[in-house]
């Protein structure tokens, strides 16, 4: 697939496939991974279900967890750096299921080349970088809806994507 939806590496599958069950195991879910091989370098983003966060409490839950793992797989790189954290509130979005899970939030994408709006205001005819709410995915678009405009991006076209959380709703608790 094109753009920010990159198909994983055949190791960063198999880490997914062996993380999943021990976070889920620690009563949390498993929002991502991201493996950087010339640092042995494997993050986990771990999540409450709940509170779609995690404390510090959490990530050494996850991590005490993953040793045993670590150890007992020997395809894994002997120098392996394990880090377990939170998504954050500027998270990643790096997958469809991750799209699906922010219908109705705020979100950026980045555009990999400028795109053309059709009918769009002034505004948005050359920005590469746009903030809006996530109103519809289709297995190949979105839905964005602006302040004054609704664009429909095709997926091909977003280079990345994350939440960009609203401080103002944040700070008065809606």
């Amino acid at each position: 697939m094109a753009g920010f939806l990159e198909e994983r590496t055949a190791l960063e599958k198999k880490f997914l496939e062996v993380c999943a069950p021990v976070v889920t195991e620690q009563g949390l879910d498993l929002y991502d991974l991201e493996y950087i091989s010339g640092s042995h370098l494997l993050r986990l983003y771990v999540e409450n279900p709940e509170s779609k966060s995690a404390n510090l409490e959490d990530c050494v839950k996850v991590d005490r967890a993953m040793t045993e793992v670590v150890e007992a797989n020997e395809w894994m790189p002997d120098a392996l750096v394990l880090e377990v954290s939170s998504p954050g509130v500027y998270r990643h979005i790096t997958t469809l299921d991750h799209m699906k899970r922010a219908l109705g939030e705020r979100i950026m994408i980045g555009l990999g080349q400028k795109v053309v709006l059709e009918d769009a205001p002034k505004k948005y005819k050359s920005t590469k970088k746009l903030i809006g709410i996530l109103k519809n995915l289709s297995d190949d678009s979105i839905k964005l809806e602006l302040e004054d405009y609704e664009a429909n991006i095709e997926l091909e076209n977003i280079k990345k994507a994350s939440i960009e959380p609203e401080w103002d709703s944040i700070k008065s608790g809606n």
